[in-house]
């Protein structure tokens, strides 16, 4: 079910439709108002007890996303909410997405390819292209996905740090 989700998520978000597409963001991830990624948060644990790490190879990227054995449940339940996203692109909604996805989808309206494999834990993305401008938008897309995802996390840290010095305090 996850598999053939994202597979025709891929291929929707490959629709040249640029009116489907607004972001009125200037943040790479856009948790609460993105289409597509509001999904992850319904459970407030999901993201928490997720990884998702990017890899470069020769003619594109490698994504790992992994899940804990707790979460598995959400994960499953926000690709398939992601499936209702799809089904709303195909009647033409206009839906808004961060930044993060609406490069993903341009660089798919563009040709690029991707092939996901569901395993135990989570999920493996190959992401590829056989032109080598698409090839580098897409590593850099996992560059700055990497990049962001090391801001956030530290920016739940010391979020946590803060509610944790504030109960102690009171």
């Amino acid at each position: 079910m996850i598999r053939k989700t994202l597979t025709v998520l891929a291929m929707l978000i490959a629709v040249p439709t640029a009116f489907l597409f607004a972001s009125d963001s200037d943040s790479w991830f856009d948790m609460e108002n993105c289409a597509f990624c509001k999904n992850f948060i319904k459970d407030p644990g999901l993201l928490k007890n997720m990884t998702w790490e990017n890899y470069n190879i020769s003619n594109g990227i490698v994504s790992l996303t992994t899940v804990s054995d707790d979460y598995k449940d959400s994960y499953k339940a926000a690709m398939v909410q992601m499936g209702e996203v799809e089904k709303q692109l195909q009647t033409g909604a206009k839906l808004q997405t961060c930044n993060m996805c609406r490069e993903m989808g341009d660089i798919y309206i563009k040709g690029a390819k991707c092939d996901y494999v569901e395993t135990k834990h989570g999920m493996v993305s190959i992401m590829t292209a056989s032109d080598p401008v698409l090839v580098t938008r897409l590593q850099a897309w996992s560059k700055r996905n990497t990049e962001e995802l090391a801001i956030w996390e530290q920016a739940e840290k010391e979020k946590a740090m803060s509610k944790s010095s504030t109960n102690t305090k009171n």
